[in-house]
Parts: structure tokens; C-alpha cells; sequence
């Protein structure tokens, strides 16, 4: 009867270290699935982090677009009026020079 009283106590022990083994594995396990869990989390605020950006780059552009047509515009307003002036310049040239003629 010792002898299996032994074996008995053996294998409770046995049991014992697998369970103590178990429990080790599934602590390693939650705080794996938890990493992972932040991984994500992380990864989902870069991934909108980086929509924001090319959201931002395509106003820039378009704000970059609007700017160089102003500048255009800006550019052709300075032309026409240079024009302006000259003509003006001219004419009154030539008014001096009828003036002068009087």
C-alpha cells in the first residue's frame, strides 16, 4: 500500500507542475494577446494619423493651385495696367508736344 500511496503522491505532484505550467502558459498568453491588443490600438491611430496627413497634403496642394492661379492673375493685372500706363505715359508726351506746338 506504500508503494502506491507514493505513486499516488507522485502523480499528484505531477498534475501539480502541469497545472503551475498551464497557468504560466496562459498568463504568457494574456499578456501577448494584451500586446497585441496595443499593437493594434497603435496601429489603428497611425494609420488615421496618416489619412489626416494625406488629407492635409491634398489641401495643400489645392491651396498651393489656388495661389499660383492668383498670382496669375495678379500678374496679368500688373501687365495690362503697365500697359495702362504707357499708353498714359505716351499721351501725355504727345499732349506736351501739341502744347508745345500751341
Amino acid at each position: 500500500m506504500d508503494k502506491l500511496s507514493k505513486t499516488i503522491n507522485k502523480l499528484y505532484e505531477a498534475l501539480d507542475e502541469l497545472s503551475e505550467t498551464i497557468n504560466k502558459s496562459r498568463e504568457a498568453l494574456d499578456n501577448l494577446s494584451e500586446t497585441i491588443n496595443k499593437l493594434h490600438e497603435a496601429l489603428d491611430k497611425l494609420s488615421k494619423t496618416i489619412n489626416k496627413l494625406y488629407e492635409a497634403s491634398d489641401e495643400l496642394c489645392e491651396t498651393i493651385n489656388k495661389l499660383y492661379e492668383v498670382s496669375d492673375k495678379i500678374s496679368e493685372t500688373i501687365n495690362k495696367l503697365s500697359e495702362v500706363l504707357n499708353y498714359s505715359a505716351k499721351s501725355s508726351k504727345n499732349l506736351y508736344k501739341i502744347c508745345k506746338v500751341v
